[in-house]
């Protein structure tokens, strides 16, 4: 589950906050790159991201009760980049995502470059962005990105924040 390690005469206390193929990892980003193509990666406790974690492969992340804080500035922690089908399953009871009032930079949550499925099953989504939407498919000629013929799906989702849930180029 975790440990106590000592680094530079530090007390550094690791966690595991995510599991795939029957391992645990101590960030999301490190468990979803490990996950394989049509995988699942479930939260065994509360995380943070504080970079971009790029989607490219069919992945299921399965909140299973946690939440994962973002810390991603002027941009989204989830960033769907070829025509794959990404699932967040929040149905367990206390599951979500959540922006920190601290993070006064932050776009959202799940930014789509390519015309991907994505669905959100169940979860809270709550915090304020700096003019952002939670959710947004992207095309833009001059960066060569085009999520037209994206699908999202959205199934008993409860979201709060002061901008928008959903937006589209």
């Amino acid at each position: 589950n975790g440990g106590t390690f000592a680094i530079d005469e530090e007390v550094v206390n690791l966690t595991a906050v995510a599991e795939t193929n029957g391992e645990r990892y101590f960030s999301l980003k490190t468990a979803m790159d490990a996950a394989q193509d049509g995988g699942k990666v479930t939260l065994v406790s509360d995380c943070t991201v504080d970079s971009a974690i790029t989607i490219d492969k069919n992945l299921t992340l399965d909140l299973n009760g946690y939440v994962v804080s973002n810390l991603v500035e002027s941009d989204r922690p989830f960033q769907v980049t070829a025509a794959v089908e990404f699932t967040v399953d929040g149905t367990v009871d206390g599951s979500g995502m959540e922006i920190p009032d601290g993070n006064t930079e932050s776009f959202g949550f799940i930014k789509i470059t390519a015309p991907a499925t994505v669905t959100l099953s169940g979860g809270t989504y709550v915090g304020v962005t700096n003019k952002g939407a939670f959710n947004k498919p992207f095309s833009n000629e001059d960066q060569n990105i085009d999520a037209s013929g994206c699908t999202i799906s959205l199934y008993d989702v409860t979201a709060q924040t002061n901008m928008w849930f959903l937006s589209t180029d």
